[in-house]
């Protein structure tokens, strides 16, 4: 699973993993991001169930700062927190 990432970084700078809950993904993923702390400047892991996708951005958004404000949308957070690939945060 872990060349799967790494090859995935390499080529798109972004990696995702899905299974059904309680398969372990989470598990993986924790392990991926505690193995490779030194490697990435970012590693985020996003619950991505339903609408809850749309909350996390948000929140991590938020956690960063990024300018926003009662009208800014999902779409326009998710815009954000892809910007951080090509930024220096």
């Amino acid at each position: 699973v872990f060349f799967f990432f790494e090859d995935s970084l390499k080529t798109h700078k972004t990696a995702a993993l899905c299974g059904t809950h309680g398969l372990g993904t989470s598990s993986v993923v924790t392990e991926f991001a505690y193995l490779n702390e030194g490697n990435y400047k970012n590693i985020f892991f996003i619950r991505a169930v339903g609408a809850e996708f749309d909350i996390f951005i948000g929140e991590i958004v938020n956690d960063l700062q990024f300018p926003t404000d009662a009208q800014t949308t999902p779409a326009q957070k998710l815009q954000m927190f892809q910007h951080l690939n090509h930024s220096d945060i």
